[in-house]
C-alpha cells in the first residue's frame, strides 16, 4: 500500500501583475474608437473559427492554474472554472459569443479573483497587500 501523497503547498510567488497584463491583453486591449468600450485579443481570435477560440483558452487555462497554485479555495477555482466555460462555450458561437466576449472578460474576471484571494490571505497573515495599477488604469472622472 503507497502512502498518501502530502497535501499540495500553497505558492505565494504568484506575479499577479503578470497575469493582470496576460488579462487586459486578452479582455481590454483595444478602445473602440467613439466608445468607452474596449476589446481584446480574445474578441479579436474569436473571428478565426475553431482555431482562434481554441488559441483563447489557453491564456484562460494558464490563469486557472496560477490560481491553484496561488491556493485558492474550490470554491473560488469552481467560479474560475464557469467564467472559462463561458467564455468558451458562448463565445465560440459565431457573431454572438464574439459580442459576448466583449462584454463578459472572463480573463479579467478570473485574475481579480485570484487578487482577492491573495489580499485576503495577506490581511489574514497581517501584511499589506501589494496592488499596481495596470498603465491605463485610471480612476473615474
Amino acid at each position: 500500500m503507497t502512502a498518501p501523497l502530502p497535501a499540495r503547498k500553497p505558492q505565494s510567488d504568484i506575479d499577479i501583475d503578470t497575469l493582470e497584463r496576460l488579462a487586459h491583453n486578452m479582455d481590454n486591449l483595444i478602445p473602440l474608437p467613439g466608445t468607452e468600450i474596449r476589446v481584446g485579443l480574445d474578441a479579436v481570435l474569436g473571428f478565426v473559427p475553431v482555431v482562434g477560440d481554441l488559441l483563447a483558452l489557453t491564456p484562460s487555462v494558464y490563469i486557472y492554474r496560477q490560481g491553484h497554485r496561488a491556493g485558492v479555495s474550490s470554491h473560488t477555482k469552481g467560479r474560475m472554472i464557469f467564467n472559462i466555460a463561458m467564455d468558451t462555450l458562448i463565445g465560440s458561437i459565431p457573431l454572438v459569443g464574439d459580442i459576448f466576449d466583449i462584454g463578459f472578460k472572463s480573463k479579467v474576471k478570473n485574475v481579480a479573483l485570484i487578487r482577492e484571494h491573495l489580499s485576503s490571505s495577506a490581511s489574514a497573515e497581517g501584511r499589506q497587500p501589494e496592488h499596481r495599477r495596470l498603465p491605463d488604469e485610471a480612476d473615474p472622472p
